[in-house]
């Protein structure tokens, strides 16, 4: 999932819902779980510090 993360964050942008390309096909992705994955893209991108990223990732 790492080396994944910038196209998986890609995908799950809210601009893209009427796209065929929006990854969460079957499901809505909440604002909440895509605030998640942009953590996660954070922590990867800053090699795993051991600080809390920040409050807004948009």
């Amino acid at each position: 999932m790492e080396k994944n993360i910038d196209q998986i964050v890609q995908l799950c942008d809210p601009k893209l819902r009427s796209s065929t390309v929006y990854m969460p096909v079957t499901m809505e992705l909440s604002p909440g779980i895509r605030n998640v994955l942009k953590a996660y893209q954070w922590l990867v991108h800053n090699d795993w510090p051991q600080i809390q990223p920040p409050e807004t990732l948009s």
